[in-house]
């Protein structure tokens, strides 16, 4: 017998409905197009047996907008007139898991393409369509009782057609936005075909009755930009008594290029080396206290220097940045009775120095304080939440 389940979700925004009844009838503003969004999503679950499960996906969305202002910017007279945004998004993937009590194997193949376009005021416009194809597997192998191994691969091909004529976005972190007129304008015409790969691998080893270590290592390939990160992870977690855990781990960490600086084909990736420490205890039967401490070290974070445009604006860009970002966070989860839940408190700070004299600056997203909570309870077939 083949257990098979089906989930169909559709869903339409009426925000175009609505907006005529609440616009202000001597608003200075006309809707060419009224915002507009779909989205539908499809799922298929197949449990072949107790070994093999079959999992189908699919998403597909896209929405539109286009309006008119006849208020004149004196501060930046291109950036008027007609505003018309338009994206389309499609994914599509197959999962096939296979469990045995030797091994664990996931394989997913995946497909994507989105088509995006924008037009601000006078001849400014970014229009790009990225179409991708991929796979991924990870394998879980246990040769031993006291040894788990993981490892896995991916690869995924990209093409990219981009085509813009437009300031160039603000520099991270600075609360200018940009002016249409004054700004030095990024002329983009490019079609690329970007083949990313990766691999890693992992070992979780019970060195002692007390102590594990995870040691693993991930090799990341960039075809495009010909750079290839190898980024060596180590974890460690000592079983101090009576319910009582500390942990440690430090890891190096790189992310690709995105937004403009995607474009350029001669940056290199950032890094960053995160280190974190921390102790857990076990406070009485389903609720667990913990205290955790992190610094992370950035490095060759892309940055704007204008001064280097000649007669490229996206010749601004430059790997010359360092950053760091240092905090603390305590918590406390609680599991019992049917109700589930946890709340966490962290306090930090992230700063860069993009190396142009200014010093250092917050990031973007420096968020000091971070107060969650979260809940939910479970009473016969009903089910409560909250966050």
């Amino acid at each position: 017998k083949h257990d098979m389940t089906f989930t169909l979700a559709l869903r339409r925004s009426i925000i175009d409905a609505l907006l005529p009844a609440v616009l202000p009838d001597d608003l200075n503003l006309s809707f060419t197009t009224l915002p507009q969004y779909y989205d539908g999503q499809a799922r298929v679950d197949w449990r072949l047996d107790r070994q093999n499960r079959l999992t189908a996906f699919a998403l597909a969305s896209f929405d539109r907008l286009s309006l008119f202002s006849a208020n004149e910017n004196e501060l930046d007279p291109n950036l008027a007139g007609q505003f018309d945004a338009a994206t389309d998004f499609a994914l599509a993937s197959t999962t096939w898991q296979h469990q045995t009590p030797a091994f664990d194997s996931k394989l997913v193949a995946r497909w994507t393409r989105l088509f995006s376009e924008q037009s601000f005021g006078v001849g400014n416009f970014v229009r790009f369509t990225v179409k991708g194809l991929g796979g991924r597997e990870d394998l879980v192998l246990r040769p031993h009782p006291r040894a788990r191994v993981r490892a896995g691969a991916e690869a995924f091909w990209l093409h990219s057609n981009i085509l813009a004529n437009v300031p160039l976005p603000p520099q991270e972190g600075s609360p200018m936005l940009p002016n249409f007129t004054l700004d030095p304008v990024a002329a983009i015409d490019a079609k690329n075909n970007d083949l990313y790969a990766a691999a890693y691998a992992a070992a979780d080893l019970q060195a002692s009755r007390r102590l594990s270590v995870t040691p693993g290592v991930r090799v990341d390939r960039f075809q495009r930009t010909h750079a290839t990160t190898i980024s060596p992870r180590l974890a460690a977690s000592l079983d101090l008594g009576r319910g009582t855990t500390a942990r440690a781990s430090v890891g190096r960490y790189t992310r690709p290029l995105f937004g403009a600086e995607y474009v350029r084909n001669d940056l290199k990736p950032e890094k960053a080396i995160h280190y974190v420490v921390g102790v857990e205890d076990k406070v009485t039967e389903g609720v667990t206290a913990s205290v955790a401490g992190f610094y992370n070290d950035l490095g060759d974070l892309v940055v704007q220097d204008r001064s280097l445009v000649v007669d490229d604006a996206l010749q601004a860009y430059i790997n010359r940045g360092t950053g760091r970002a240092i905090g603390a966070e305590v918590g406390v989860r609680v599991r019992r009775a049917g109700f589930f839940g946890w709340l966490s408190y962290t306090a930090s700070r992230a700063t860069r120095d993009d190396q142009n004299g200014m010093g250092s600056r917050l990031f973007d997203y420096d968020q000091t304080h971070n107060l969650i909570l979260v809940g939910s309870y479970k009473w016969r077939s009903w089910s409560f939440g909250g966050r």
